[in-house]
């Protein structure tokens, strides 16, 4: 299927979604010769892959997922992630995993084990010295302490162990970069999107409601920053059961001041380690304070623990004033080191 579906691109030919799930499942079941998956994601790219061959691909892909379960059934369990690239700010995802725990909310962020995938919440996970490689029954035994946790899911896992390669091979962004994104095994029901570019905010809340993740928030700042940025809006598409609603939002907007993007730069990780310290036990209303508070009120209002997003913007900052945050990082840190 996939020398054939090759060929029907070059041709422009049209391709069903039929035909186009069998050459995923060929990709992620190990039957195409890495060769000829090169060449298929190669042409996809060229061709612009479009939400329909997005959407075939992370389907295909669920399959070859094992699903995990826990021993406690995480309704509000919320997820996260980005598809654009943070690394030089402040980890925000980290920072508001805290802040969702700290409200009995569950933290649950994975990631596939390899030098190769790395996540800056896990890297900064490292230097709070938190060790989650440990066994599955003492690590649900923990997560379910504290709402939170940080799993690797094994190498063997088929979907990962057939793209691995590809990934390291493709020197450019391709639909593997989107589909790694909606794997959670866990299944997670609220999530929160952060993209680069605009024009791509209102296709994946559509892309969402058509995985059924009908409780999304997904965002985009005038800076191509995939968070609620300091300074000026930050464009959102909300999926909320079957429609999608989009809006502005900025710091002024939630009563917060607006800052510079400079102010929430970072050289290491262990900067972000030192930045979460001055606001969680210093209770220092900075700029950091300010980027904490407005972007983990996404997080609580997408989780039904505040009405609006300003109301999770208010509990966000009653999380860290009232000490709770500090409170259940330093348990996360007990448990976990």
């Amino acid at each position: 299927m996939i020398s054939e579906l090759i060929e029907k691109f070059s041709n422009n030919e049209e391709v069903t979604s039929t035909e186009l799930k069998e050459g995923f499942d060929e990709i992620f079941s190990g039957l195409a010769q890495e060769s000829l998956s090169s060449s298929f994601l190669t042409a996809l790219k060229v061709k612009k892959e479009n939400e329909e061959d997005i959407f075939c691909a992370i389907t295909s892909a669920k399959n070859a997922i094992s699903k995990k379960t826990l021993s406690k059934n995480y309704e509000e369990l919320v997820e996260y992630f980005t598809l654009a690239d943070s690394k030089n700010y402040f980890d925000i995802q980290f920072a508001s995993d805290i802040i969702s725990s700290a409200n009995n909310l569950g933290a649950l962020r994975y990631c596939f084990s390899s030098p190769f995938y790395k996540t800056q919440p896990f890297e900064t996970a490292k230097v709070f010295n938190l060790n989650f490689d440990i066994e599955k029954e003492n690590l649900t035994d923990k997560f379910e302490q504290t709402n939170f946790a940080y799993i690797k899911l094994d190498t063997q896992e088929p979907y990962f162990k057939y793209t691995n390669a590809l990934k390291r091979q493709l020197n450019f962004d391709n639909i593997l970069n989107i589909t790694d994104k909606f794997l959670n095994p866990y299944n997670a029901k609220n999530q929160i999107i952060g993209v680069k570019n605009k024009e791509t905010v209102e296709k994946i809340a559509s892309l969402c409601l058509k995985l059924n993740n009908s409780n999304s928030l997904i965002l985009s700042s005038e800076s191509s920053l995939p968070f609620v940025c300091p300074e000026g809006n930050t464009f959102v598409a909300e999926a909320w059961k079957d429609k999608i609603f989009t809006y502005n939002l900025n710091l002024e907007l939630l009563g917060l001041k607006k800052h510079s993007l400079e102010e929430i730069k970072i050289s290491s990780n262990e900067e972000t380690k030192d930045l979460i310290f001055e606001v969680f036990k210093d209770k220092k209303q900075n700029a950091i304070f300010d980027f904490i508070v407005a972007n983990s009120g996404l997080n609580l209002y997408i989780c039904k623990k505040a009405n609006s997003i300003i109301e999770g913007v208010e509990l966000a900052k009653k999380t860290i004033l009232d000490n709770t945050a500090q409170e259940k990082l330093e348990q996360i840190i007990k448990i976990f080191s």
